[in-house]
């Protein structure tokens, strides 16, 4: 299962170098990178918190303004909250600082589109990152930063996307930058809207399996299969078609 408790606030880590920290730190408006947990709550093992949550900063995919957001969870007691635009991270500076001062303890991350695998090959192979099918429609990655260095990542991954490979009024990000660009990231496998969960939708087990352990390799200890029950079309039926296998295993389901 994933633990809350596995991400760090950034500028609270002291395993990174001291410069990494101080880029992160400064690029979200923290003072120095010294301890920022002091008074943020402790994490029951169970407690609930949003891990996919898309603002007024995702435009076209979401109206959720962020104090709100941050208020409502505060009201509820919940100990974190994560926000994870479509394709951006020009709320996370907002964000970082409401939950800070609202003693709730901030997640950033951002939901990718990723390129479809048939660029990557002939007959849509990806060249050994998927199965023997082709997606023919970007897929989805839910990418949540885990320390300062995944920070960078995010940064350097979303940059890349949008100056050299911007599809169809989006950003895309190839799925070989993730093996350079992966470090401090969590990656959730995007429900019906991800790689997988498509592959399963046509029915392609084969692909789905080899997709998930490409996935799971890519980030080790780090990847967990998202399931999705919000009535949303495709939410079920992917639901459904998802079932336990010894090669998914290494991916908790929520």
């Amino acid at each position: 299962m994933l633990r809350i408790a596995d991400v760090e606030v950034i500028g609270a880590a002291r395993s990174r170098p001291a410069n990494d920290l101080r880029a992160a730190a400064g690029i979200l408006g923290i003072a120095s990178p010294a301890v920022v947990t002091a008074g943020l709550p402790r994490i029951p093992a169970m407690a609930f918190v949003h891990l996919r949550t898309h603002s007024e900063y995702s435009v076209v995919d979401g109206s959720l303004r962020i104090d709100d957001a941050i208020a409502r969870a505060r009201a509820d007691a919940q100990p974190a909250l994560a926000i994870t635009d479509l394709g951006n991270l020009f709320g996370a500076v907002k964000f970082y600082g409401g939950c800070l001062r609202a003693g709730i303890k901030p997640i950033v991350g951002v939901d990718v589109w990723m390129e479809p695998l048939q660029a990557h090959g002939k007959g849509g192979n990806g060249g050994g990152n998927g199965g023997g099918g082709a997606d023919k429609q970007p897929s989805r990655l839910l990418l949540l930063v885990q320390d300062a260095q995944g920070y960078l990542n995010i940064n350097q991954l979303l940059a890349l996307a949008r100056t050299t490979n911007a599809q169809r009024a989006q950003a895309w990000v190839k799925w070989d930058w993730r093996e350079q660009h992966g470090e401090g990231l969590i990656a959730l496998s995007g429900a019906d809207g991800g790689a997988i969960g498509q592959a399963l939708l046509a029915g392609d087990d084969e692909r789905a399996s080899a997709l998930a352990q490409r996935l799971a390799a890519l980030f080790t200890h780090r990847f967990y299969i998202e399931l999705q029950r919000a009535g949303l079309p495709g939410n079920e039926a992917h639901v459904r078609a998802e079932k336990p296998r010894p090669d998914t295993a290494q991916g908790s389901l929520f």
